[in-house]
């Protein structure tokens, strides 16, 4: 398990960098609010010190940045890659499937991908069309 969440930072940082040389900028309130919201899960998660709760509220922190880019993606379909989001939806798919284990601990964040990547395709899939 350890190197499938290296490879999501791994990949989530090499999105960052390309990004900033090719990417779309725009902040608005809303936008600021997710960073602002996000931050203080950060923040909360540090001073539970309980796994579930930081599982939760990791959860939550990456569901502020999801809003934020569902947000971009009905504002600007162009902005983001369907193809991509499709993919991460399936594998996110899969990943369900593959939980040994179906509790809150094992099954929370791979359900939640199933939702946000999900949304983000819809989404993105409705604006394109």
């Amino acid at each position: 398990w350890g190197f499938v969440i290296h490879s999501y930072i791994v990949c989530q940082f090499v999105v960052i960098a390309i990004s900033f040389k090719t990417g779309y900028f725009s902040f608005s309130k809303f936008d600021y609010a997710c960073f602002a919201t996000s931050f203080l899960g950060l923040i909360l998660w540090i001073y539970t010190k309980n796994p579930l709760y930081a599982l939760v509220l990791n959860v939550f922190v990456d569901a502020m940045g999801t809003l934020a880019i569902t947000r971009k993606t009905w504002l600007n379909p162009g902005t983001e890659s369907t193809l991509a989001w499709f993919l991460s939806f399936l594998v996110a798919v899969l990943n369900v499937f593959a939980v040994a284990s179906f509790d809150i601990s094992n099954a929370l964040y791979p359900i939640y991908l199933v939702i946000g990547n999900g949304l983000i395709t819809t989404v993105s899939l409705k604006r394109k069309n």
